[in-house]
């Protein structure tokens, strides 16, 4: 299975995701902030990171920044995962840069597919990507594509959610659809002809949150039926 890097300042979280997912076969390392995962980074390498946004100090978003910068990790999959959604101005500045965007509390009997499906999406587009680079010399027009197909995922992910101006979020949902048909059709590739129909996965948002009690956890070793959600 996968090995997983979990960022969150929250001591609970991290125990129940740990316990949970090391159940389901994965291998969780954990930190508390960026700074300390930036840190991790240098001894472990995650199949994927799983990234808070509302953390003290550094947050979310510069953890994600700093990751992304530095040539040693910047090819590593990210999803952020925080109890706030995203807005727009977020995801075109930092769409790019992950994978998917998760919203607290999920269901934990969910959560290890979700995991495995964002990383095989992943392996699938990174795969695409150095396919076709090895067929066509515009590297920067196919990144520029998978850069607006991951942008373009997430904001018609959220989009119902973008209620209060539909008219701006429309403007950007065509701006990314627009921009990749421009490259497809200047690179007319095979490949590229499905690269707008890519759906994100419904999105279920839960508002009746509840930690699990984490020695109820650790004694049975199974998670209740009524005590499946984190936040």
């Amino acid at each position: 299975m996968s090995t997983i890097l979990l960022i969150d300042d929250n001591d609970d979280i991290r125990e129940i995701f740990s316990i949970f997912l090391n159940m389901k076969g994965h291998t969780v390392h954990s930190a508390p902030g960026g700074r300390e995962a930036l840190k991790l980074l240098n001894t472990v390498n995650p199949d994927i990171i799983l990234l808070d946004i509302m953390m003290p100090g550094m947050d979310g978003w510069e953890t994600l920044c700093a990751i992304k910068k530095n040539p040693a990790t910047k090819h590593l999959p990210v999803s952020m995962c925080s109890g706030k959604l995203p807005d727009i101005e977020e995801i075109n500045r930092y769409g790019s840069h992950m994978e998917d965007y998760l919203v607290k509390p999920q269901e934990l009997s969910e959560l290890s597919n979700i995991l495995v499906s964002i990383t095989q999406r992943y392996i699938d587009r990174k795969g695409e990507m150095e396919s076709l680079k090895n067929e066509i010399q515009e590297h920067t027009l196919i990144n520029e594509f998978y850069n607006c197909q991951k942008k373009l995922y997430i904001l018609e992910k959220f989009s119902r959610f973008f209620t209060t101006d539909p008219e701006k979020t429309e403007s950007a949902i065509q701006k990314h659809k627009t921009r990749m048909k421009e490259i497809r059709d200047a690179l007319n590739h095979p490949v590229l002809s499905g690269g707008l129909e890519l759906q994100p996965e419904k999105l279920c948002v839960q508002h009746d949150a509840v930690i699990p009690d984490i020695q109820c956890i650790i004694k049975h070793e199974v998670v209740p039926e009524n005590l499946t959600k984190w936040t």
